[in-house]
């Protein structure tokens, strides 16, 4: 979803006991390392480390945001035929 949402998930996982691993793309391709100014985190022997900065640990480029508007997103959900909702 983007740098932030990283940023949230990393903080959340390292507070959270029972969380072993989030699911994440890199932030450190364009245009998601577009989006922040300075250095992405990259993964060190498989884990994300925790920024020592203030805040989420990323600086937003705010200008970056201006220029790549977001698109509306759903996430889609599968069905049985009786209605209920499909997880696997």
């Amino acid at each position: 979803m983007g740098p932030l949402a990283t940023m949230v998930n990393v903080h959340f996982a390292r507070l959270h006991a029972e969380f072993l691993y989030p699911g994440i793309r890199p932030d450190d391709r364009s245009p998601r390392k577009d989006l922040i100014k300075g250095d992405c985190i990259i993964a060190k022997d498989g884990y994300l480390p925790i920024p020592d900065k203030p805040g989420w640990g990323y600086d937003i480029d705010e200008e970056a945001l201006k220029r790549m508007p977001g698109k509306p997103w759903r996430r889609g959900f599968s069905f049985r035929a009786d209605g209920s909702p499909d997880f696997v």
